[in-house]
C-alpha cells in the first residue's frame, strides 16, 4: 500500500497503457467504415459532416431509402445529427496524413486516453486529498483514498470503448479539456486565483466542441458550485454566469448547425422533447449507475429488451449499497472539508448521467460518469471496516466487481471488438455471392442486425468492391420469418411468434410513437411495401409488391452460417420458412 501511495499517479499511467496498448491491433468497425467514406468522398449520397446521420431533411432521407440501406420503416424528418467540429476536422486531419493506416490512429486514442487519467488524477487532488495538500505535484504521493481513486479510474472496462473505437474518439477529446476547465475553475474558487474563472472557459468551449458528453464533465463543475462552494448563493451565480453565457451560445450554434434529436427511438432531445426525456431518464440513469457502481452491463439493455427491468432494479440495489456504506462506513470519519468535497464528485456523478440519458444506456456512456464512481468506490474501500460486519461483504463486493472483474471484462470486450471488425469484414467480402450478384438489387428478407443491415456495402465501397445498386432489408426482428409467395410479383412476409419494430435498432430512424397502422405503404425503387397485420399496435406482417420478381436484376439474399448466401424464391403460392440465425449483435 506504501508503493502505491508514493507512486498512486505513475501507477495509474501504467495501468491505463496496459489496458490501452491492445487496441493497437483492434483495426476498424462499425462507423469507422462510415466516417471513412464521407471523409474520401466515395459515395455522392453522403456529406463530410462525419457525425450527421440524418438531417431531418425529407428529400435527402428519402434518397437513402428508395434505393437503401435505410429501411422502408425510417421516418422522412428523422434527424440525429451532432456538433462535434473539433472532432470532425481531427479525424479528417489524422486521415489526411496517416491515410487508411489504422495504427496510427490508435495511437492517437491512446495519447487522449493517458491525457484523460492524468487530467482525472490532478482532480482526485483537488477532491481527495487533506486541506493543505491538493496543491502538491503531478507526480507526488497520494493518500490511500487518492490512489485506490486513480488506480479504479485507469482500471475501469467502461473505458474501452471510447480508446478503441476511433469514431467514438469523441467523448475523449471531449472530457479532457472540459476537466482541465473545472479544474482550473475549482482552483479560482478554492485558492482565490481569480484568473482561473476565465481561463476555465476556453477548455470548456474547445471541449463542447469536440462533442456533446462534454456536458457530463460541465455537471461536475455545477456540482461543485451547489454541493461544495462555501460562500454565498449569490457569489455561486456570480461565479457561474460567463459559464452561463457559454452555454446559451452553445445552444445557439448547436441550433444553428440543426443538431439533434427528432423522430428516434434511440435519441431524445432533452430540450425539444422534453416530456419523452423525463419519462425515459430514470430508468436509463439506474441501469447506468448499477454498470458504473457494480460492474453489470448496461449494453444488455440494447440486446435484450427482457433484461431493462433487471437492470433498473440492480440499479436500485448499487445505489442503495452504495449509500449505506457511504453514511455509516465513510461519513463518520471524514472532517467538513472532506465531506464537502465528497458532495461535489457524488453529485457531480449523478448530474453526470442526466446528459447521457438522452439515449440508451451503454458503458461506453460511462466515461464522465466513471470520474465520480471511481472516487465513490475507493472512498468506500479504503474506509470501510474489513475485519466484521456485514458492510465488509458489501465492500467485497464492490472490490470485486472494480478490481477483479474489471481485467476480464477489458480482455472479453477487445474479444467482442475484435469479432465484430473481422465479422463485418467476413460478412461483405467473404460470401458465396459472386461481386456480379452483389453489383444488382440486393433484397435480404430478414436480418438479425443493424451491423449486418446497414454496414455491409459500407465495407465493400472501403474495401473497392462492386456495390449493390439498391440495397434492401425488409425486417430487423429479431424472431424467425416466414415468407410466402402469393401473386406472381407478390410475397408476404410475416414475423413468426413475434412483431417488428420493438428492438433498440428498429426504433434508430422511427420512434415507437409514430406508428405504422395496417394500410402503411412505403414506395421503394422497384418495391412498395404495405403493413398487412399488427401485433399490439406493432407490424407483424407485410406485404411486398415488386415491379418486376422475375427481373434477373435481383439478387436475393439470405443470412444462413454466418454469412450471406443466395436465397431461392418460392413459387407462386409456396410458402419458405426462414430462421432466425445469430449475426454480430445477439438481439433479442
Amino acid at each position: 500500500m506504501n508503493l502505491l501511495r508514493a507512486r498512486a499517479p505513475l501507477i495509474a499511467l501504467l495501468v491505463a497503457v496496459v489496458v490501452s496498448v491492445p487496441s493497437l491491433w483492434s483495426g476498424i468497425f462499425v462507423d469507422d467504415y462510415f466516417h471513412g467514406i464521407k471523409i474520401e468522398r466515395l459515395s455522392p449520397l453522403l456529406d463530410d459532416d462525419l457525425f450527421s446521420f440524418a438531417t431531418g431533411n425529407p428529400e435527402e432521407t428519402n434518397k437513402l431509402i428508395l434505393d437503401g440501406p435505410y429501411p422502408w420503416w425510417t421516418w422522412p424528418n428523422v434527424r440525429f445529427q451532432f456538433f462535434r467540429p473539433l472532432s470532425s476536422w481531427l479525424a479528417k486531419a489524422e486521415h489526411h496524413v496517416f491515410g487508411r493506416s489504422d495504427v496510427p490512429k490508435h495511437v492517437h486514442s491512446i495519447l487522449w486516453f493517458l491525457a484523460l487519467v492524468v487530467v482525472v488524477n490532478q482532480l482526485y487532488r483537488r477532491a481527495l486529498e487533506p486541506k493543505g495538500q491538493e496543491r502538491a505535484g503531478l507526480w507526488a504521493p497520494a493518500t490511500t483514498a487518492t490512489s485506490v481513486a486513480m488506480l479504479l479510474f485507469a482500471l475501469d472496462d467502461v473505458h474501452w470503448m471510447p480508446m478503441m473505437w476511433i469514431a467514438n474518439r469523441n467523448a475523449l477529446i471531449s472530457a479532457v479539456p472540459v476537466l482541465i476547465g473545472v479544474l482550473l475553475h475549482v482552483r479560482s474558487r478554492e485558492d482565490g486565483w481569480a484568473p482561473g474563472r476565465w481561463f476555465a472557459l476556453p477548455f470548456v468551449a474547445i471541449g463542447l466542441a469536440g462533442g456533446e458528453s462534454a456536458l457530463g464533465a460541465v455537471s461536475y463543475l455545477l456540482a461543485y458550485e451547489a454541493f461544495a462552494a462555501r460562500d454565498s448563493w449569490v457569489q455561486r451565480a456570480k461565479a457561474l454566469a460567463p459559464l452561463a453565457v457559454l452555454g446559451l451560445g452553445y445552444i445557439v450554434l448547436y441550433k444553428a448547425a440543426h443538431a439533434g434529436a427528432k423522430g428516434s427511438g434511440i435519441y431524445i432531445d432533452p430540450i425539444g422533447e422534453p416530456g419523452a426525456f423525463l419519462l425515459a431518464a430514470p430508468g436509463r440513469m439506474l441501469a447506468l449507475a448499477g454498470a458504473q457502481l457494480l460492474g453489470s452491463s448496461s449494453d444488455l439493455w440494447l440486446i435484450s429488451v427482457a433484461s431493462r427491468p433487471a437492470l433498473v432494479a440492480f440499479g436500485v440495489l448499487a445505489v442503495a449499497l452504495c449509500f449505506w456504506l457511504m453514511k455509516t462506513a465513510v461519513w463518520p470519519q471524514l472532517d467538513d472539508d472532506a465531506r464537502r468535497k465528497t458532495r461535489w464528485l457524488v453529485g457531480g456523478m449523478a448530474l453526470s448521467l442526466v446528459p447521457v440519458s438522452a439515449t440508451f444506456p451503454l458503458n461506453r456512456l460511462l466515461l464522465l460518469p466513471s470520474v465520480g464512481g471511481a472516487a465513490i468506490v475507493a472512498l468506500i474501500l479504503t474506509h470501510v471496516s474489513w475485519k466484521s460486519g456485514g458492510a465488509r461483504y458489501a465492500a467485497g463486493l464492490l472490490f470485486f466487481a472494480n478490481v477483479v472483474i474489471a481485467p476480464v471484462m477489458w480482455a472479453g470486450s477487445y474479444y467482442v471488438g475484435g469479432f465484430m471488425a473481422r465479422g463485418q469484414i467476413t460478412s461483405a467480402l467473404e460470401t458465396p455471392l459472386t461481386d456480379a450478384q452483389l453489383s444488382k438489387r440486393v433484397v435480404i428478407f430478414n436480418v438479425p442486425d443493424p451491423a449486418l443491415a446497414l454496414y455491409p456495402s459500407l465495407v465493400r465501397l472501403w474495401y473497392a468492391k462492386p456495390v449493390s445498386k439498391r440495397w434492401f432489408q425488409f425486417s430487423m426482428a429479431p424472431f424467425p420469418h416466414r415468407l410466402a409467395r402469393t401473386a406472381e410479383n407478390t410475397v408476404e412476409l410475416e414475423v413468426v411468434n413475434g412483431r417488428m419494430m420493438q428492438t433498440v435498432f428498429e426504433q434508430l430512424l422511427r420512434s415507437e410513437t409514430l406508428p405504422l397502422p395496417i394500410g402503411f405503404t412505403s414506395k421503394l425503387n422497384g418495391a412498395t411495401v404495405t403493413v398487412i397485420a399488427l401485433d399490439d399496435e406493432l407490424p407483424s406482417k407485410l406485404r411486398i409488391d415488386f415491379e418486376n420478381l422475375s427481373s434477373d436484376e435481383w439478387t436475393w439474399v439470405q443470412w444462413k452460417d454466418q454469412k450471406f448466401q443466395s436465397l431461392t424464391m418460392p413459387a407462386v403460392g409456396e410458402t419458405i420458412d426462414l430462421p432466425l440465425e445469430p449475426g454480430l449483435v445477439p438481439i433479442q
